[in-house]
């Protein structure tokens, strides 16, 4: 997890296609992580409000 940046993450899902095709489905940061300490973390780490963070992830997926 360091290694990816997501030392708050404390869940990951992948799923794996056939072609060993890998896709993030979700994430879960840390239990008692208010949602606006997540916020932050967006902004602090990626530069985007959560909302933009979640619409450039849905939009990657539609593009991929």
């Amino acid at each position: 997890m360091r290694g990816l940046g997501l030392a708050d993450v404390f869940s990951i899902d992948l799923r794996v296609e056939a072609d060993d095709t890998v896709h993030l489905i979700e994430f879960e940061v840390c239990p008692g992580l208010p949602c606006f300490d997540f916020r932050a973390y967006c902004r602090a780490e990626w530069g985007m409000a959560l909302a933009e963070a979640m619409a450039e992830t849905a939009a990657r997926r539609l593009r991929g």
